[in-house]
């Protein structure tokens, strides 16, 4: 297990909770971060979050070398936490020079994560960071951490208040990194699959619960939360008031014994449905397959004419047998044709695309799509006679609302609706893409649950008569394949 300490302090702090999980037959790696306890670096400061997650990776890819036939765990605590949550989250920052989230972490333990810090988010300090960040970022502050906000053990505040080691203080550019963080976790948490033991004290003050509760929430994967009632910041300091050491451990055991997979599970039938062709036809039936999907063009202005339910139905079954992640099929298709539901879904869109045109989208990419004719005006959303609005499911529920873990959820819903937008085009009907950002009016407005997540409008029927469309062309084969 790596440990990931809290701003201020260091990794000596977790003795006890590190004595307790190896009594139990963990080991336990932990380390001080820069510019906390004995590591180098300015003390309280960090240029960019990025670089927590950097040396924390480091030291994780050091424990699955050092381990590699042993599921590795990971608890953070605090800050410590919120570095974690950004570990298990699939990273896009560019000041995060990896890929993806790290291969081989079995679970992350969250403890007391400052998702709702009670300090640093004030809003007065909030503007007063933010200003001097950009000026004098290294100016520093008080943390304004109260010993007794940590524990009810008599023993462990003196600790803290003796310990020569612990920082008193963070810069601004600290604090807006740390409340960047924040905001990152809130909008990517239902990106994390795997596996979350939340902890969170009651009584804390610095970090409120409500942050780790909206966390057990918001995943998409199995996750355990424990409130210990009374506990204050540091449950795993609180022993009068929890047990995290045990927790933590019943929490792996299973884990572990859900990984393990069961022989008997696997029960193979005969390959009945393939057909295999002569090369002669393969070639023919290839060639004219990719000669129609030449043919296939996106249009945006549409006839008002209604399409047959049953083509519809046909081509979202025909989507449904799409390759996903474990067979979980985490999709769902809602068939939208009541027009004043297609109003309604028009109007949020385009209050979203309104924002985009005016404000968000950077001149680059307004002026990709400048030649491609597209502006905020979306009325092929009222005029198509079918949309097809298609979700991912983060994650499943079991008849008891208990979360099943879905897997690879975009790259399955992408893969069922490209096959979606094959199957109706070779039944004859035309096809829009639109993607508004943000898309989360789709679920108030068709009453999808929670954990569904917009995927993609898929906009369907005849092409307008007149239709025009923009003059483009595709890339030759040899510049999007290379045959080894």
């Amino acid at each position: 297990m790596l440990i990931l300490h809290g701003v201020g302090e260091h990794s000596g702090r977790y003795a006890a909770l590190g004595c307790a999980l190896a009594a139990g037959g963990i080991m336990v790696r932990a380390f001080d971060q820069r510019g906390h306890g004995r590591s180098d670096g300015p003390r309280g400061h960090v240029s960019t979050w990025g670089h927590y997650l950097l040396d924390a990776r480091e030291q994780l890819e050091g424990l699955l070398t050092q381990a590699p036939e042993l599921p590795v765990f990971v608890y953070g605590h605090s800050i410590g936490a919120l570095i974690a949550l950004g570990l298990a989250m699939r990273s896009d920052r560019e000041d995060v020079r990896f890929e993806g989230r790290p291969r081989g972490v079995a679970g992350w333990i969250i403890s007391g994560a400052g998702i709702e810090p009670t300090g640093i988010a004030r809003p007065h300090l909030v503007a007063t960071a933010k200003l001097l960040s950009r000026i004098a970022p290294r100016v520093s502050l008080d943390l304004g951490i109260d010993a007794e906000a940590l524990s009810h053990d008599d023993a462990v505040i003196a600790a803290y208040r003796d310990d020569p080691l612990i920082g008193r203080r963070a810069t601004v550019r600290w604090g807006t990194e740390a409340l960047a963080a924040i905001r990152a976790i809130k909008a990517g948490a239902s990106g994390i699959e795997d596996p979350l033991l939340v902890l969170h004290g009651s009584a804390d003050t610095l970090a409120r619960p409500r942050g780790s509760r909206w966390l057990a929430a918001e995943t998409a994967g199995e996750v355990r939360l424990e409130v210990y009632d009374g506990a204050r910041h540091e449950p795993h300091n609180d022993p009068e008031y929890a047990d995290v050491a045990s927790d933590i451990l019943s929490w792996i055991q299973h884990v572990v014994k859900t990984m393990r997979r069961s022989p008997d599970r696997y029960r193979p039938i005969p390959l009945s449905t393939y057909r295999r062709y002569s090369e002669e036809e393969m070639v023919e039936r290839a060639s004219a397959f990719r000669d129609d999907m030449r043919r296939r063009r996106t249009v945006r202005h549409f006839s008002a004419e209604a399409v047959p339910e049953a083509v519809i139905d046909a081509c979202v079954e025909a989507a449904a047998t799409a390759p996903n992640g474990a067979n979980m099929q985490p999709w769902h298709f809602v068939v939208v044709r009541d027009p004043a539901v297609k109003s309604r879904i028009r109007a949020a869109a385009e209050k979203e695309e309104i924002d985009f045109y005016e404000h968000r989208a950077p001149p680059e990419w307004l002026d990709a799509l400048a030649r491609l004719g597209t502006d905020e005006h979306k009325a092929f959303l009222e005029q198509a006679p079918v949309l097809i609005v298609i979700f991912g499911e983060s994650y499943g529920l079991s008849e008891d609302g208990s979360k099943i873990k879905n897997y690879y959820v975009t790259e399955s819903v992408g893969i069922a609706t490209g096959i979606l937008i094959t199957g109706l085009h070779r039944s004859g009907l035309a096809t829009l893409t639109h993607t508004p950002s943000p898309m989360g009016f789709l679920n108030e407005i068709l009453d999808r649950p929670k954990n569904e997540r917009p995927f993609l409008m898929l906009v369907v029927g005849y092409p307008e008569e007149g239709s025009l469309i923009p003059d483009i062309t595709k890339k030759p084969l040899d510049e999007i394949s290379t045959a080894i």
